[in-house]
């Protein structure tokens, strides 16, 4: 509404002047905890005589001057005055409250309303603050925590796998020692119990030499056999101290198992590696035929068996170790020669036998043992290698003869 009701042009109404000076100063009291009643009544009993024209009388340090000039009465209290002053001041925004339009109400409401939603925002973005705070408290602490945890229970996996893998290695030594200790007890044994047939007792005779014996063993179904060439050939005196190296004007072979003797000839020979090849010149059924290994693979006390006609009593099987896998030595040709050293005891008979390795493949050819001058010392015995016998057989070429290596198995199998 556009007009608005001001108590102070409404003169007819006196009465509404004195309810409304009343109900102030009680308003006024009340807020303000005004103790003097007198000032109350006097307020009450305040009442200044009119103008003969009408208009109130103005009270100023106490005359009464009317609007129109005259004069009148004035009853001025010290304490009206001021009370008077507030309670009229009080009257107005009373008085407009009560007698605003309703949509200025409602845009009251609208301001409360909008004040009220700008403090919950400005509540809610204090909050955040502190909650950013919060996280970069705890984020830290919770990552520490956790890094710490982590790293302890991944140290105690740590030993208990550790632990785990010590125990299976000693579990796994055990049962590899058990093992080797079982296979090299048996290793003669097996050895002998398969390659024996393989083995030959080999004698050579000649009229300068006369009859000398030793060993062989069979490297081929066409009756191919290995020997050192020491067995079967000999130097041939042709006269000025001139001299051929022959082969025996007869050589024979038995197996370990039968007397029956099988004639044989030379295929070939080399006094600088002392290796001959023999065949036979009737051949046997069903030859048990050697097989190789590869003598590079060899390691320091690895068992070996050797097998040869010892002394020409009869084939016999020594057991031993290899004592050094590789060992140049001259065998009185002026030829620094491979060997492999090795304890198996071999006596003069054993030349040109094999040397097997637990898993009875040949690894090499018996060819002769170091003798002192006081003939004291022992086990010392030497094999030509399987990579020297295998080149060498190869590089004959004798009808398509061929030595090749088997795969050795592991240790322990």
């Amino acid at each position: 509404m556009d007009n608005k009701f001001d108590p102070f042009k409404d003169y007819s109404e006196k009465y509404i002047e004195k309810t409304e000076k009343k109900q102030n100063v009680e308003s006024f009291k009340n807020t303000q905890n005004v103790p003097d009643d007198n000032n109350l009544e006097n307020i009450e009993n305040d009442e200044n005589t009119s103008c003969t024209c009408g208009d109130d009388c103005t009270c100023s340090n106490g005359e009464g001057k009317c609007n129109c000039g005259d004069d009148c009465t004035c009853h001025e209290k010290e304490n009206t005055s001021s009370i008077e002053e507030v309670s009229t001041q009080k009257i107005v925004p009373q008085k407009n409250i009560q007698l605003q339009s309703t949509s200025d109400i409602s845009v009251s409401k609208m301001d409360i309303n909008i004040i009220d939603n700008t403090n919950k925002k400005r509540r809610v973005k204090s909050r955040v603050p502190a909650f950013v705070i919060i996280l970069c408290i705890i984020l830290p602490i919770f990552t520490v925590f956790n890094l710490f945890v982590c790293n302890y229970v991944f140290t105690l996996q740590q030993e208990e796998f550790t632990k785990i893998l010590e125990d299976k290695q000693k579990e796994l030594e055990e049962e590899f020692n058990s093992k080797i200790s079982y296979n090299v007890d048996l290793v003669a044994y097996s050895v002998a119990k398969e390659c024996l047939s393989q083995n030959l007792e080999i004698t050579s005779i000649s009229t300068q030499k006369g009859i000398s014996t030793g060993s062989a063993f069979i490297i081929s179904k066409d009756g191919y056999v290995l020997t050192n060439a020491h067995v079967v050939i000999y130097e041939k005196s042709l006269g000025s101290n001139r001299k051929e190296n022959i082969p025996a004007e007869q050589i024979s072979a038995n197996f370990a198992d039968s007397p029956k003797k099988y004639e044989m000839k030379v295929i070939g020979f080399s006094i600088e590696y002392d290796l001959a090849l023999l065949q036979f010149k009737t051949l046997p059924k069903d030859l048990n035929v050697a097989a190789f290994a590869n003598s590079t693979d060899l390691a320091f006390g690895e068992p070996c068996v050797a097998i040869g006609d010892a002394k020409g009593k009869g084939t016999s099987v020594t057991e031993g170790i290899i004592s050094n896998p590789l060992q140049n030595f001259n065998f009185g040709t002026g030829v620094n020669t491979p060997a492999i050293q090795h304890s198996a005891p071999i006596n003069n008979g054993n030349s040109g036998g094999p040397l097997y390795n637990m898993h009875g493949q040949v690894i090499g050819i018996n060819a002769f043992k170091f003798k002192s001058s006081s003939d004291t010392t022992e086990g010392m015995g030497y094999a030509l290698p399987s990579v020297l016998v295998k080149d060498w057989v190869n590089s004959l070429n004798v009808n398509g003869l061929r030595v090749t290596f088997e795969e050795t198995p592991e240790i322990g199998k």
